[in-house]
């Protein structure tokens, strides 16, 4: 019989002998003399930051619980808030160091577009939400651009520069099973630097990372124009003289212990939006068409049971979603398309090189030596495809995008070299960490952070540094009491992962790629390009002059004419209903937060020791007279500005009312999530009527 005794109950459920812990001991105290440990305050942290503000209230006034604000603190103290535009590196170090994960990182950068809002944060004494201009030799965001002891200086700052539509993040993925990223970097941008100032900012970080011993391994995007640019002024090409260890197909040096890595997701997105379209493509003699995708959806001789298309998924508006991409190129539409679409060869095949495309950096199972084939026989087939349509002159028409195809030449040489520098330590090649994921994640984390029945996951600049802080406070967590709980992002984590495989030789990686070539050219022999016609040449620096690109002088291509009306890259793929209310409750506990910091810190400088400064509400304020009526006014020093109305009044007013005086106030929703929103909600009505 098992044993359902009061202790046996408690050995099994860790959190709820934390709840009964927590409950008799405090049983008998009064409401302020409740006493916590510590992992105490650690589960009541997590809960708090992953259920939200109602919940905590539910449980504060159904049993003994911690209060808001010891939670706050418990929080502020375990973790630390790093400034907009400045490297945490010590942050780092310390994550690394506690979780015993190697000092090897891969950077993964990528953008998220933010409610364009001007706001005061107290705890630094600046303003957020304006664009910072960038330091030349560093690439990061110029210090103290904003600060916010001069309403003058204030009201000039709003009126010349930018207000950030997008939040751009660097991450720090430690080369280690079930790690989690780390926020390396993070600002508000514009989208308008240049690439150049990537490859500072990318300079800057491996060297100041270098300094604490840190090793960067490669970097990660999602095919962004300007990163991808700033990745081939990074990469160092062989000369025509010069032959690589690995062939003479192979054209990047090797000694750069450097890789670069385009997301695998956004790289096939770009070829599904250009065969949707596009009238048709042609490799050979071979048509590829999505109307042989049509033809499948609509033959009356299968059912979709078989192949799992629909209408939907051929949708080339939405371009941003991923899961449509995963079912047209599934082994299951590829034989459904041999046997029921006559002539749709050339489309099986291209269906199957983005398969194979994306096995080579997604599916865990596969040896080494497997992605090495992947990816170079699609690599191979892109070449020569690109080579005969430049010969013809009909790459733009007929061909999948230079930006597509740069971004498969940068994986199929980082896999090699990948493999290459991870040789001495073969449990770091994990290639779910080189791609661009980890920031999407980290997104998805940051949007989720509302209070429970909330229903907007726009956030401004000031509000995702905060929801940074949660989010590392969740991972510190989880990480730290893993032993005594259980966690089920920690176990997903670990399971994506199989046993360390052994990394291949030189020689055996170098054979592999050559039998990729060989099997590419047997492929598009098939499809009607002869071995006279085929050259598995790069041709990174051609194209076809009715091609519109945007490049920078001396630069190599990588935007095309598809790319121009192509959704931003950082919109995300989750939209919301807007609030009528701009303040959440999670804004009000993000409030208190601040409080609790500010509470804390030191007087700012000079605010009492200088002579106070009173200034005209006239000059500071448009379309102002009469007497200051504003809620911001308060008989505290800190963080005000004295202000005098047009009847010589002199109020003493938050820096925060001040700066709400001289915005327009917070933007709404992003138009294209709003119209994904209308979109998807007219399909659920006609799905409801039907």
């Amino acid at each position: 019989m098992a044993d359902c005794s009061a202790d046996s109950v408690l050995a099994n459920k860790p959190l709820f002998r934390t709840y009964t812990n927590i409950n008799m001991r405090n049983a008998e105290r009064k409401k302020r003399g409740e006493r916590y440990t510590d992992t105490e305050k650690d589960i009541l942290s997590y809960e708090f930051l992953s259920s939200g503000l109602s919940f905590h209230e539910f449980k504060k006034n159904n049993m003994t619980y911690s209060s808001k604000r010891t939670i706050l603190r418990h929080i502020h103290k375990e973790t630390k808030d790093v400034r907009e535009g400045v490297l945490d590196v010590a942050g780092l170090k310390r994550y690394l160091k506690s979780n015993n994960y190697p000092p090897t990182v891969m950077l993964v950068e990528d953008g998220t577009k933010v409610q364009q809002h001007v706001q005061y944060e107290p705890r630094f004494d600046c303003l957020t939400g304006l664009v910072s201009p960038l330091d030349n030799k560093t690439g990061l965001p110029k210090q103290d651009t904003f600060s916010a002891n001069c309403a003058t200086k204030m009201k000039q700052d709003v009126k010349s520069y930018a207000v950030a539509d997008t939040a751009y993040v660097q991450l720090a993925l430690p080369l280690a099973k079930g790690a989690a990223p780390f926020v390396l970097l993070y600002f508000g941008t514009d989208n308008k630097f240049r690439s150049q100032d990537v490859v500072h900012r990318w300079k800057e970080t491996r060297v100041v990372l270098l300094r604490e011993g840190i090793v960067v391994i490669g970097f990660a995007s999602d095919g962004d124009p300007k990163l991808l640019s700033a990745m081939l002024k990074e990469i160092q090409f062989l000369s025509v003289k010069q032959v690589s260890e690995y062939g003479p197909c192979f054209i990047i040096d090797c000694k750069l212990k450097m890789a670069f890595v385009q997301d695998d997701t956004h790289v096939l997105n770009k070829v599904k939006n250009k065969l949707l379209n596009s009238e048709y493509l042609k490799i050979g003699n071979k048509v590829i068409t999505k109307d042989h995708l049509k033809a499948l959806i609509n033959a009356e001789n299968i059912g979709k049971d078989k192949h799992g298309l629909t209408e939907s998924d051929l949708n080339s508006k939405d371009r941003m979603k991923f899961k449509p991409t995963e079912r047209i190129m599934s082994k299951e539409v590829r034989e459904c398309l041999k046997e029921f679409v006559p002539e749709s060869e050339g489309t099986v095949f291209l269906l199957k090189v983005m398969s194979e495309t994306h096995a080579a950096f997604c599916d865990v199972d596969i040896e080494p030596l497997q992605r090495v084939f992947y990816m170079w026989h699609a690599l191979f087939v892109v070449r020569c495809w690109r080579n005969s349509c430049f010969a013809r002159k009909t790459a733009s028409k007929e061909c999948i995008t230079s930006n597509a195809y740069t971004c498969m030449e940068l994986n199929a040489h980082a896999i090699v070299m990948l493999l290459d520098m991870c040789r001495e330590s073969p449990e770091q090649f994990l290639v779910l960490c080189f791609s661009s994921q980890p920031a999407e994640e980290l997104f998805r984390e940051l949007r989720s952070m509302t209070t429970t029945l909330e229903t907007a996951v726009e956030f401004s600049m000031r509000e995702i540094g905060d929801r940074i802080r949660r989010a590392f406070m969740k991972v510190l967590v989880s990480y730290r009491q893993k032993e005594k709980y259980t966690f089920p992002n920690i176990i997903k984590k670990l399971e994506k992962y199989p046993a360390v495989q052994q990394i291949p030789s030189k020689e055996a990686i170098k054979n592999e790629i050559e039998r990729a070539r060989l099997a590419a050219s047997c492929n598009l022999v098939e499809l009607g390009l002869s071995i006279d016609e085929q050259s598995f040449n790069d041709s990174l620096n051609m194209r076809d002059t009715s091609e519109i690109e945007f490049v920078s002088t001396g630069t190599t291509i990588v935007s095309d004419e598809e790319d121009e009306d192509e959704e931003d890259p950082h919109e995300f793929e989750f939209i919301s209903i807007s609030n009528k209310n701009d303040e959440t409750a999670s804004d009000s506990a993000n409030e208190e937060e601040n409080q609790i910091e500010t509470d804390s810190d030191t007087k700012i400088s000079g605010e009492d020791d200088e002579e106070e400064i009173i200034y005209n509400a006239s000059e500071l304020f448009p379309k102002f007279g009469g007497e200051l009526r504003l809620k911001g006014s308060t008989s505290s020093k800190k963080h005000t500005f004295n202000i005098r109305d047009c009847r010589g009044k002199v109020h003493r007013i938050k820096k925060s009312k001040v700066l709400w005086m001289m915005t327009n106030g917070r933007s709404r929703q992003v138009n294209t999530r709003l119209a994904r929103y209308k979109q998807k909600t007219q399909q659920n009505q006609t799905s409801t009527t039907s």
